[in-house]
């Protein structure tokens, strides 16, 4: 079950969608799209996860391109 949501992040409008099954929550960000670079992910983890201040999550997880073979990674 999730839902897809976009908000703004410093100068970047961002697509992902929150996602939930067993008991815990997920934010997906489909890397594949919106191109950010690995150094950006920790701090947008640390935004977005934060219950009382964000949208909230047990964590943060990025469809990015896949650096051998397969469709993506994660």
């Amino acid at each position: 079950m999730g839902f897809s949501v976009t908000v703004k992040y410093r100068r970047h409008i961002l697509k992902f969608w929150k996602m939930n099954g067993a008991g815990n929550d997920f934010v997906v960000l489909n890397n594949l799209e919106e191109h950010l670079p690995v150094d950006a992910l920790p701090g947008i983890a640390r935004t977005l996860c934060e219950r009382r201040m964000s949208i909230g999550a047990d964590g943060l997880m990025v469809v990015d391109a896949p650096t051998q073979g397969g469709d993506y990674k994660m």
